[in-house]
């Protein structure tokens, strides 16, 4: 019979694994995402018959952009389960503010960013 603090370990395994999941979805919908505006911009412009105007020519920058945010949060997502797998192993789990932090702060310059282009282009 399992003991209950191995059951303590397994249940934080899994619900580490579950983020680790969550924020591959995230990163891969990012990246889909990045490729569907690189491509809007392209069917945009061929629908206009003439060169793009300058919010249409930046769909390709930005689509790659949001394909490279996934691939940033792909990296983070593994390096953060790996260190949390070790502390979980290790018995020494401690939350990860700093990171946390990080990231919203990125995602608050990102929505900023995006609103500003967003009023300038129109």
């Amino acid at each position: 019979m399992a003991t209950v603090r191995s059951i303590s370990v397994v249940r934080d395994h899994l619900a580490n694994e579950r983020t680790f999941l969550a924020w591959l979805r995230g990163g891969l919908s990012a990246m889909a995402v990045g490729v569907i505006v690189a491509r809007l911009g392209v069917i945009l412009a061929y629908l206009r018959g003439h060169g793009p105007p300058q919010h249409i020519a930046y769909a390709g920058q930005v689509g790659a952009a949001l394909v490279l945010v996934g691939v940033a949060v792909i990296v983070g997502a593994t390096a953060s389960y790996v260190r949390a797998m070790r502390r979980i192993e290790r018995r020494e789990l401690r939350a990860s503010v700093r990171a946390d932090l990080a990231l919203a702060r990125g995602l608050v310059v990102l929505a900023v960013g995006l609103a500003v282009y967003l009023l300038l282009s129109t």
